[in-house]
C-alpha cells in the first residue's frame, strides 16, 4: 500500500478516536453539569419563596376539587436544568389533595401525584415560576418522556418521601385554614 494510503488511514482513524471521546466528553460534562445544579441549588434555587409560588401556581392549574373544597399542593425538588437566556426548568414531585372543612377539622377529598417541570424565569427579586408541563393520563409515559431528562426521569422513579409531603400538605392546609387541623382518614362529603 502507498504510503499516503497509510497516513490518511491513520488520521482518519485518530479524527474518530477523537470525535468519538468529544462526544463522550460532552455526555458526561452535559451530566455533571446537571448533577451539580441538582445537588447545588435545592436551597438556592428553589428557596421557600419560590417553592411556595410554585405550588400556588400548581395549585391553581393543577389542582382538583371534585367536593368543594380547595386544592393543595405540595413539591419536592428533584433537580434543575441550567439557565438559558434567563429562564430554567426546575424538576419536583407533586402532590396535590383537596381539603375541606368537616366539623372543627379539615378533611381530604380528591388528589393527584405527578411529577411537573416548572418553568422559572429570572427577574429582579429572583426567580419566578411561570408555567409548568406535567404529564398527562392520556399518553403518560410518552409525555414523561418528552418532559424529563433520563437522569431526571431515573430520580423520579425512585421511592417520595412520603411523610415529608404530607407535613407539607399538612403545613399548606394550615395557612389555608389556620386553627383547623387537617386529620388522616377524614374524607370531604359531597
Amino acid at each position: 500500500m502507498p504510503d499516503h494510503y497509510l497516513a490518511t488511514r491513520r488520521s482518519l482513524t485518530r479524527l474518530a478516536v477523537l470525535a468519538a471521546l468529544l462526544v463522550i466528553a460532552g455526555a458526561l460534562g452535559g451530566r455533571l453539569i446537571a448533577t451539580r445544579v441538582r445537588e447545588s441549588n435545592a436551597a438556592g434555587l428553589y428557596r421557600p419563596a419560590v417553592r411556595d409560588a410554585a405550588e400556588r401556581l400548581l395549585e391553581s392549574r393543577l389542582g382538583i376539587a371534585g367536593f368543594g373544597g380547595a386544592p393543595v399542593c405540595a413539591t419536592a425538588y428533584v433537580g434543575a436544568e441550567p439557565e438559558r437566556a434567563g429562564r430554567r426548568r426546575v424538576f419536583v414531585r407533586v402532590r396535590c389533595v383537596e381539603v375541606c372543612r368537616r366539623d372543627s377539622v379539615l378533611a381530604t377529598g380528591s388528589a393527584i401525584a405527578t411529577a411537573a417541570a416548572v418553568t422559572l424565569v429570572r427577574s429582579e427579586r429572583g426567580w419566578n415560576p411561570v408555567g409548568f408541563e406535567a404529564p398527562t393520563d392520556s399518553a403518560y409515559a410518552r409525555d414523561f418522556r418528552a418532559i424529563f431528562p433520563p437522569d431526571i426521569r431515573q430520580l423520579l422513579r425512585s421511592r417520595w418521601d412520603e411523610a415529608a409531603m404530607e407535613q407539607r400538605i399538612g403545613e399548606r392546609a394550615d395557612r389555608l385554614h389556620p386553627g383547623r387541623r387537617l386529620v388522616a382518614g377524614a374524607r370531604c362529603e359531597v
